[in-house]
Formats: structure tokens, sequence, C-alpha cells
């Protein structure tokens, strides 16, 4: 920093609706005097859940799609509860789950 002071470099995500109140919060818990801004555009995929029915109970998988790509992926508590059930690794509950839903 100037004259060779330490300094920190604190960055905050927020929503526009938020930021005065960020804003705010920085002033008054900072030594600061000012604060750069710079805006951001978030793009997201297309989003929908099913529930599936299998051997092993209820498992919801999540698809994305979008932008020329998609995809499919198990909730994750879904598939860590088959695992710690069945007494099997992440990677053996997901090959399972597989072999059933396709």
């Amino acid at each position: 920093m100037k004259k060779n002071r330490p300094g920190v470099l604190l960055c905050v995500l927020c929503d526009m609706e938020r930021r005065e109140k960020i804003l705010e919060i920085l002033f008054r818990h900072t030594t600061t005097i000012g604060v750069r801004e710079a805006v951001f555009h978030r793009y997201i995929l297309n989003r929908e859940e099913k529930i599936c029915q299998t051997p092993y109970g209820e498992i919801r998988r999540k698809y994305v799609s979008g932008y020329g790509v998609s995809r499919m992926k198990y909730e994750y508590d879904d598939l860590a509860r088959i695992a710690r059930e069945q007494g099997v690794s992440l990677r053996e509950a997901r090959r399972t789950l597989e072999q059933y839903l396709n």
C-alpha cells in the first residue's frame, strides 16, 4: 500500500438490493475511506429436479441444461445416505444407482 504500509483486500459479493447495507457495514466496521464497486452478471443453467424410486428408497436427480450442455447428477445427501446404509463408497453407490436407473 502507500508508503509500504500493509494492506488488506476485502471482497464482498452481494445482490444490488443489499448494496447500501453492505456499504454501511464496511464503513462502520473498517477504517476504510473508500470502496470500489464492480458489477458482475451471473448466467445460470435451467434446473430441474426429479425424484426416482429405487430399491434403496427415493433419490433426487438434478438436471441442468442450457448453452448447449446438459448434465445430470444425484443429490449428494441422498447418495451419501445410500452409501452409508449399504456400507459402500459414494462411487459404488452411484454406480449401483446408474445400473438400476439406466
